[in-house]
């Protein structure tokens, strides 16, 4: 049997190697810009009393639009207030610093019971934009408890049985209404 040899030329694989390490070249970056590497950005800090939970690379969100991630989650040094436990570093991209004024102020939010957490900043609508490393303030969420939830669902029971038994008459001359039940 005669063997078949095909001859590529040494210039043919160099062009074709060429053209493969740009395309691939043009992927990656193309891929990193679309992440936002190549963006200008600016930090703040925000300090919670606990941040269970939250991850290094968390989103940042305004109004449930992305602008960002936490690039930093620490305990917080030399603070006076004991609310200032935890350091949170906001990493931002810098088109939307005149948008997060001084008056703005920033919660940890949960994505449903079980999800994840990230940082939800409320824009203020007076001010001055913050500046590179300012703190933003932190506002406390209100923890539900299931004392609290257990409590809540007896108020709403009470109104409900409530609404469902008729008015006591307070006539006398109608004769005892408190005597008769209901069937």
């Amino acid at each position: 049997m005669a063997e078949i040899t095909i001859r590529i030329s040494d210039r043919l694989l160099k062009v074709a190697g060429a053209i493969l390490i740009g395309v691939c070249a043009l992927w990656v970056i193309s891929n990193l810009w679309s992440s936002g590497l190549f963006r200008p950005k600016y930090r703040l800090r925000m300090y919670v009393n606990e941040a269970a939970g939250l991850l290094v690379g968390a989103p940042v969100r305004v109004d449930g639009v992305d602008i960002g991630k936490v690039e930093q989650v620490s305990l917080a040094r030399n603070s006076s207030n004991p609310e200032h436990k935890i350091e949170l570093i906001l990493c931002l991209e810098k088109r939307y610093q005149d948008q997060i004024l001084d008056d703005s102020t920033a919660t940890l939010g949960e994505e449903g019971l079980l999800g994840q957490r990230f940082i939800n900043i409320v824009r203020g609508v007076r001010g001055v934009p913050l500046a590179n490393n300012a703190q933003i303030a932190a506002v406390p969420n209100k923890e539900i408890k299931v004392v609290d939830l257990t409590h809540s669902v007896s108020k709403f029971a009470d109104c409900m049985k409530e609404v469902e038994s008729p008015p006591q008459s307070a006539n006398p001359a109608k004769g005892n209404d408190s005597a008769r039940t209901p069937k």
